[in-house]
């Protein structure tokens, strides 16, 4: 059967996946092919080894040392490890083919729409969407919710805050500041202040490293100056 398959980011116990790729290898395949066989297996109810290869599991797993069991699902708590924080500050600046009375704009919640695919900010206060200081709306991504409000709305300076919050997750502040360079061209510098507020944002503050925080924003700066060309 012909397939299409997408790279995602996971996080999964340490001695699991030193267990798993063991197994994968063992087996002569990919772990992507050894995770797609036990899934495609517990769909349907139905136990993805034979009794030799759930031997040769217990066999791994002393060998690794792993001695969880199904009775621990959904109940591992993630420590802090190398390279996670519960508070982090990312910031980077790109440079988008319009003037600032066109490209500023596009960085209010109605401006977004425009050139974020998805983006449907739900208009709390006030509810016409009018951009001010003191606005709240509530955007929706896959199953999370995040609160926003405005903080600090300076069209003059051509300066915009926002705090947000995904409940149970993250607390954050987002800060966008434009000015106009030599060229005629649009300096955008964009803000990021997250702290996490359980394990799971602790989790997802650690996929938000410098590089990755980099590269988000410059996806920005494509779809943006894609939208100025129209």
């Amino acid at each position: 059967m012909t397939i299409e398959r997408v790279q995602t980011g996971v996080r999964l116990e340490k001695r699991l996946v030193k267990v798993l790729k063991a197994l994968a290898e063992h087996r002569d395949m990919s772990l992507g092919e050894l995770i797609e066989g036990i899934v495609l297996h517990a769909f349907e109810g139905q136990t993805p080894f034979s009794a030799a290869t759930l031997e040769t599991i217990g066999q791994l797993k002393r060998i690794y040392g792993m001695e969880l069991g199904a009775a621990d699902s959904h109940r591992l708590v993630e420590i802090a490890g190398e390279g996670m924080t519960n508070h982090l500050e990312r910031s980077h600046s790109i440079v988008l083919s319009g003037p600032i009375d066109r490209v500023f704009p596009l960085f209010t919640p109605t401006g977004e729409t425009l050139w974020v695919d998805g983006w449907d900010p739900e208009f709390l206060h006030p509810q016409d969407g009018e951009m001010r200081q003191g606005m709240v709306f509530r955007t929706a991504h896959g199953d999370e919710t995040t609160l926003w409000a405005c903080t600090d709305w300076d069209p003059v300076a051509h300066r915009i805050r926002y705090v947000r919050v995904t409940p149970d997750t993250r607390f954050g502040f987002v800060e966008v500041a434009c000015r106009p360079t030599a060229d005629g061209s649009t300096e955008a510098s964009i803000a990021y202040t997250f702290t996490a507020l359980n394990a799971e944002g602790i989790s997802y503050l650690s996929e938000l490293t410098e590089e990755a925080f980099a590269h988000m924003i410059e996806g920005w700066k494509l779809r943006i100056d894609a939208r100025l060309q129209v």
